[in-house]
């Protein structure tokens, strides 16, 4: 029995020593395993390696460094303001419809406002409401299913982003095709409808006939534009599989690696900018326009476009490979003829989408020019300050969420913001105190 118990106290010494080993050399192993082998790693890996080793990694760093979390501030402290978050629970008339409306396939969903309604669009092309009196009545949130016909698209549409304006809602979104060499072909498509809470019936926009070959399609995020006086979409086409970096996002035959803008009465489509790996965010306002964009490993970006611009990708980045330290990217932009970001994340943080921050919320006259910026992997806002002319960032503060958040919106009503937060999905509202 003793020696049993001897064995098994070993052992359960031997598997924490050799776990230890693992994640704190977890860059290493990374690195020196072959390519061939991490290019065919099922999801659930992916997700192991997101969820568990990074998080596992940062754990183990801030018991071994003392000051690793120095003059850092948790909610509801912040340097500028104490916030108050709020999560909700999600429910239908008569049942808990998280499992069926927030898939396995990633919980992605995106937020928008009309008049007081707050509109719900999962990945899958499922569109729900509810009024925004929600937000205080209670701790749970009830939606209401809006018909569509997305679901009679085939192969089914995959969603990347909605947009809700002037009683036309516009959704980009992706199909794929599986081609006769069994690859899997990601072609890119918008749709516009004219808003209702009944029956939406969307109409074909735009498509990219060019099949998108990477394990993921994102970026599409979309936003009102005004060019040469004609209405249009700018909206975003990522090329960001991961390191193998094609020359879309360069050559002027592709949409992938841009900004596009759509004409909205002729649904012609002309390249915006270029030179982008995977825009997540979109901010416009007048001729300003800010992106928010994946970089590689490391090196997140935030770029102030401007028409006819390059922005680098796949030449010029201040990340690095993922899986090899054999080949390396341009560090400066300017020196090559390409844009410089404005800001870039060292380390990355899963960046997703920029919005400005009204005054009232924060009630504070000498700040301007301020912004929240969400993140994926970082589970976090940042509270963002721009110079006077877009050319700098004065400061950026990290405010930690602790989920991932892959939309965020402004609800005037309340002066809060609202949250779309993943793994779980749930809704959040945070305001000043």
């Amino acid at each position: 029995m003793k020696k049993a118990i001897f064995v098994l106290m070993f052992l359960t010494f031997a598997i924490i020593f050799v776990s230890v080993l693992v994640v704190v050399n977890y860059n290493s192993i990374r690195k020196l395993t072959p390519n061939i082998i991490k290019e065919n790693l099922p999801s659930n890996i992916l997700n192991f390696h997101e969820n568990i080793m990074i998080p596992s990694q940062n754990i183990l760093k801030s018991l071994r460094y003392k000051d690793f979390f120095y003059n850092v501030l948790f909610l509801p402290e912040s340097h500028f303001a104490k916030f108050e978050l709020k999560r909700f629970s999600i429910s239908n008339d008569d049942e808990n419809i998280n499992d069926r409306i927030f898939s396995e396939s990633g919980s992605r969903y995106f937020l928008d406002i009309l008049d007081e309604n707050i509109l719900v669009t999962t990945y899958e092309g499922n569109t729900y409401y509810f009024k925004e009196d929600q937000l205080i009545d209670s701790n749970n949130i009830t939606l209401s299913q809006i018909k569509n016909n997305l679901g009679e698209i085939s192969p089914p549409i995959s969603i990347l982003d909605g947009l809700v304006e002037n009683n036309k809602f516009y959704i980009s979104g992706f199909q794929e095709f599986i081609t006769e060499d069994g690859k899997s072909c990601k072609k890119v498509k918008l749709f516009e409808a004219n808003f209702n809470l009944v029956n939406i019936e969307f109409q074909q926009i735009y498509k990219n006939d060019q099949c998108g070959y990477g394990k993921f399609m994102q970026a599409g995020r979309m936003k009102k534009y005004t060019l040469n006086d004609s209405d249009g979409l700018l909206f975003s086409l990522a090329e960001n599989e991961i390191d193998k970096p094609n020359d879309n996002p360069q050559s002027n035959l592709s949409d992938f690696g841009k900004i596009i803008f759509l004409n909205l009465d002729t649904k012609k489509k002309s390249v915006f900018s270029k030179g982008h790996r995977n825009p997540q965010g979109l901010y416009v306002e007048g001729k300003t326009i800010l992106s928010t964009e994946h970089g590689p490993e490391g090196g997140d970006e935030i770029n102030k476009i401007v028409i006819g611009k390059n922005y680098g990708w796949p030449l010029a980045s201040y990340g690095t490979y993922y899986n090899t330290n054999e080949k390396k990217y341009l560090k400066s932009h300017v020196k090559y003829g390409y844009e410089e970001p404005i800001f870039t994340y060292i380390p990355a943080i899963g960046i997703s989408e920029i919005v400005k921050i009204p005054n009232e919320f924060l009630n504070e006259d000498d700040l301007d020019n301020i912004f929240f910026i969400s993140s994926l992997n970082g589970k976090s806002l940042f509270l963002v300050k721009f110079g006077k002319n877009f050319e700098k960032i004065i400061f950026s503060e990290k405010i930690f969420i602790d989920q991932r958040i892959r939309d965020l919106k402004y609800v005037q009503k309340f002066n809060s913001f609202l949250l779309a937060l993943e793994k779980p999905s749930q809704l959040a509202i945070i305001k000043k105190q």
